[in-house]
């Protein structure tokens, strides 16, 4: 039987669809270029908040629910919103772009 991190785990789970999945791998590869985006959505995350989400689901789900007493599903609903929000963003610009080379 294989063991799976724990990241990994989240991903295959039938609460995190394969869309997200992609979407976080995304976020966390393109970190810091995206974390002031996340900074601007939610000002109370500190920088040490942000360096230890790191781009990670599961930790900026923690730090919300800290920082601003939302309850983990709320957390989880709010940063999965924020980060399709951020790829549907991304797809367009490359569109767009795509579209102004013709």
């Amino acid at each position: 039987m294989a063991v799976l991190s724990e990241g990994a785990a989240l991903h295959m789970s039938p609460a995190f669809g394969g869309e997200k999945a992609m979407n976080w791998d995304r976020i966390e590869g393109k970190w810091k270029q995206s974390k002031g985006k996340f900074r601007e959505k939610w000002g109370k995350l500190t920088d040490d908040d942000l360096d230890v989400i790191g781009g990670k689901r599961d930790q900026l789900v923690g730090r919300l629910q800290e920082r601003y007493g939302l309850a983990k599903d709320e957390a989880e609903k709010q940063a999965d919103a924020f980060v399709t929000a951020l790829s549907d963003g991304d797809a367009e610009v490359k569109s767009a772009k795509a579209g102004n080379r013709r």
